[in-house]
This record gives C-alpha cells, structure tokens and sequence, in this order.
C-alpha cells in the first residue's frame, strides 16, 4: 500500500499552494501560466491503493448510483463496491484531459469537459457511454452557444438544470442537456464563475464570481449589492441549505478566512465574525461546502479549505469562535490537512454514505462513518 511520508511544509510551498488554488478558481485563460492545468498535463501514472497515487489532483467525484467517477486528468470510475479499484478510461480524443465532471439526473448521463493538453484549448462537453470501453459521444449544442473552444471550469447540476461555467467568464444552462442558453448577467464578470447553488423550492439561484454574488432565475440574475467583497480574497464556494431557517440559508465562503450566511427568510446576510479565522497563525483560505444530512432536521456541514484540512459547522453554525474549535483533521501532520481541498462528494441517501475530499497533490481521500466518528484513508 502507497502512502506518503510525513513531510513539514516550508512557508514558501504554503504560499504556492495557495496562488495554486486561487489561479484555478480564478480560471487563468494564459494555459502556460496556470498551474493546475500545466500539473494535470505532466501528472505522474496513478498506481496502488484503489487506483490512484497518492499525490494526484482530484477536481470532482460524482456518482451514477451504481458507479463512483473522478476526474483527475482523465476520468476514472469504480463500482461502489469498496472493495473495487478505479479504472481508468481513455479520453475521447488524444491528449485530452479532464477538469470537471457531473452526473446529469435527467438524462442519466455522465458528462465532462475537456480540454487539450498541449494548447490548453477547450474540447467541448462529452457523454460517456460505457466506461469498461471508454466509449464517448460529444455533445453538440443545438442552440450554437456553448463553443468547444472554451474551457469548462465547472460543470454542475442544480435543481434539474445542468450549469457550464467558462473559462472565458460565461455561464449558461441546459433543461434537457442538448439546448443551452446563456444566464445573462446585469453586469460584466470580471473573474470566472466558482460555484452556483439554487433554492430546491425554486426557482432562485445564488452564483459565486470574483467578489460578487448574483441571484435571479436560470436565465438571468442581478449582483447581490449586500454581498459584495470590497477588499480580501474572491468568494469560492457557495452552497444553499435548505432546512436552516423558515426559507433556507445560503452559505457563501471565502479565502481570507470569513464565512457568510443569508437568511431567505428575513433577506439578510451575517458573517463569521469581523476577523478572519486563522489556522497556525494564517488566516485559512476557505473552499467548497458539503451538507452531511441534507434531508435531517439539522445537519453539519463541512467547509474545505486550502492547506488547512476543512472545518465542521455544527448544525451550520459559523459563528467564529465555535468554527476554530472544530478543525478535522485536527493535527497537521496529515496529507490530507495539507492539500487543497477542492471539492467534497456524498451520495445523497443516507447520512452515513461515505464522503470523498477531491485534493490538489494530496490525492483522493474517502471517509467512512464509523463509531460515530468519520474515519478518512486515501483511495
């Protein structure tokens, strides 16, 4: 079994670690100057373990039901079986590699984008039809708005509706997965759209950009004038809870080390605190957010972060001083406390179905709910 050895990390590599991940959210359109493209195209072979090694970047895991898929260069699958091992599939073309991937619930299909390896250029949306085979269809936009050309930065579904962000800082949506429209917005995005979430009740959406959120329906939302960043880091993360409140809370994270709530009920956003919440004396740079229960009364909801493991909001509270105290992993020996953590998966059903934390070059880690307690290894 592979298994790094425990290394202490210099402030230099903290640093890098950081503009590591803020390039990418940012969704630098220079392929030669940003960073997690250049590592996926140079990435070591995944060995070992459930199939991946244990320094790989992870970007998303999705799943079928039946199948876990991850895309990490190129996509890789395995039965939910535990004792399974991801498999790889070949790309759709040569030199392709992946950055995002989804499974859209009203067609069924696993969808990822591309992009080629060597010029950095888009390679479209493609459907995987058999993965055993790694047979692949592309997906041709019957409306003409989404170009090949593009780099996808996100690919997600949200109450029924499959969102694609671009790299060149555009956003559109499909109902059925062949027309997509473009959401309009009331102004010009300076930044790459990070993350979307939308009300289950409908039909509200929440986009996370730049410093901005903008709210509105699938076709079109207006900037959020109350939840604009003036100085700090860019949002990245954005996540809506439906059974917080009378009419749900909105989670909005950021990477100078505050956390933001909006009451939809009483239309009003709260902070974790005027000062930033710090981690080894560094304000931590927060990332993605996972609801543990969705469907309980209340539920814990986890935040990444980047090099600083993720923290646990109790039944989603984000004051600051309950928030310091419930750091995971809570040493900082741990390989996965010091990768980037970019996004986190659950299976939606039971609330003990295991959790998987997608890293920058600390691979692929999966936790089990076990004696009341989650209990993470690499894959």
């Amino acid at each position: 079994m592979m298994r790094n050895t425990v290394t202490h990390v210099s402030w230099k590599a903290g640093i890098l670690i950081l503009v590591f991940f803020s390039l990418f959210l940012g969704a630098c359109t220079d392929f030669d100057l940003d960073p997690i493209f250049w590592t996926l195209a140079n990435e070591v072979a995944l060995e070992d373990d459930k199939g991946f090694e244990d320094s790989v970047t992870v970007f998303r895991v999705v799943s079928d039901g039946a199948n876990y898929y991850a895309a990490a260069n190129q996509v890789y699958y395995r039965p939910e079986d535990e004792s399974a091992d991801w498999q790889g599939v070949d790309p759709p073309e040569p030199g392709a590699l992946c950055n995002t991937i989804e499974y859209y619930s009203i067609t069924s299909n696993i969808v990822a984008g591309f992009y080629d390896s060597l010029s950095g250029d888009g390679l479209g949306l493609w459907k995987l039809l058999d993965g055993a085979t790694s047979s692949w269809q592309q997906v041709s936009d019957v409306q003409g708005n989404l170009t090949n050309t593009d780099r996808y930065v996100l690919i997600k579904e949200v109450n029924n509706k499959l969102f694609i962000a671009t790299d060149s800082k555009s956003l559109f949506y499909s109902s059925d997965q062949d027309n997509f429209y473009p959401v309009i917005f009331d102004e010009t995005l300076n930044f790459a759209v990070t993350d979307i979430t939308g009300d289950p009740a409908g039909p509200t959406y929440y986009v996370a950009t730049g410093y901005k959120i903008f709210t509105g329906t699938a076709a079109s939302v207006t900037r959020d004038n109350d939840a604009v960043l003036d100085t700090g880091a860019p949002y990245a993360g954005i996540y809506f809870a439906g059974q917080k409140g009378a009419s749900g809370t909105v989670y909005a994270s950021s990477r100078d080390g505050i956390l933001y709530t909006y009451d939809v009920a009483a239309t009003a956003w709260a902070t974790s605190g005027v000062d930033s919440i710090e981690a080894d004396g560094d304000t931590v740079p927060f990332t993605q957010f996972l609801e543990i229960d969705p469907a309980g009364s209340t539920s814990d909801i986890f935040v990444g972060t980047a090099g600083y493991g993720y923290y646990v909001l109790p039944a989603g509270d984000i004051t600051a001083s309950v928030v310091v105290t419930n750091r995971s992993p809570n040493y900082n020996i741990s390989e996965m406390y010091k990768g980037v953590i970019l996004s986190f998966y659950k299976e939606p059903g039971a609330a003990d179905n295991p959790i998987f934390a997608c890293t920058v070059g600390s691979g692929l880690w999966r936790a089990d709910y076990l004696a009341s307690a989650w209990v993470w290894k690499q894959e």
